[in-house]
């Protein structure tokens, strides 16, 4: 059992490291790409490949809140 406990500690270590190196080095503007038009357009592609047809039927912004609070729509 202990040999299995260190196995899982030294993997958990490994992710721990790769996922600390990928949070400093994220660099993606994502304010920027949801509020543009970057994700509607990347959405409209991925639909289309697909053979899908999307429209804009109504155009709403979700407010961001604390976890639990409601979400409002503007």
């Amino acid at each position: 059992m202990r040999r299995t406990i260190d196995s899982a500690e030294k993997s958990l270590s490994s992710l721990m490291e790769q996922f600390t190196r990928a949070k400093e080095g994220w660099n993606f503007d994502e304010e920027a790409y949801f509020s543009g038009k970057g994700f509607f357009l990347e959405v409209l592609a991925a639909a289309s490949e697909q053979g899908l047809s999307i429209f804009e039927a109504y155009k709403f912004a979700l407010q961001g809140k604390p976890l639990g609070a409601p979400i409002s729509l503007l």
